[in-house]
Parts: C-alpha cells; structure tokens; sequence
C-alpha cells in the first residue's frame, strides 16, 4: 500500500482568508443593527402618534 499524504496548505490558506474577513463584517453589523433598530423605534412610535392625530381629527371634523 502507498502512503498517500495531502497538501493542506491551500487549504489553511483558503480558511484563514475566509476567517480574516469575518472581523470586519462582524464590525459592520455591531455598528449598523443599533441603527437600525433605533430607526423602527422612531418609525413605529411616529406611526401610532400620526395614527392618534389622524383618529382624533376625524372625531373633531364636523358631520
């Protein structure tokens, strides 16, 4: 039987590029997820406030 070995060095290579680009990535969406949460907040709290006014001038609009 022949001893058969395989040259894992692309391969190292290969993983550690895909691994060096996760850092950055995961600095991206630490950065932006905050944002966009806080802009649904705003949005929803905005909606049900311009729902509010929108009920109440409806009620006050003479008949």
């Amino acid at each position: 039987m022949t001893d058969v070995s395989i040259n894992w060095t692309p391969v190292v290579d290969m993983l550690t590029g895909v691994v060096d680009i996760f850092a950055p990535l995961l600095s991206i969406m630490i950065s932006v997820v905050p944002l966009i949460l806080l802009g649904s907040v705003i949005g929803l709290v905005t909606g049900i406030f311009d729902d509010l006014v929108k009920g109440i001038q409806g009620y006050l609009k003479p008949r």
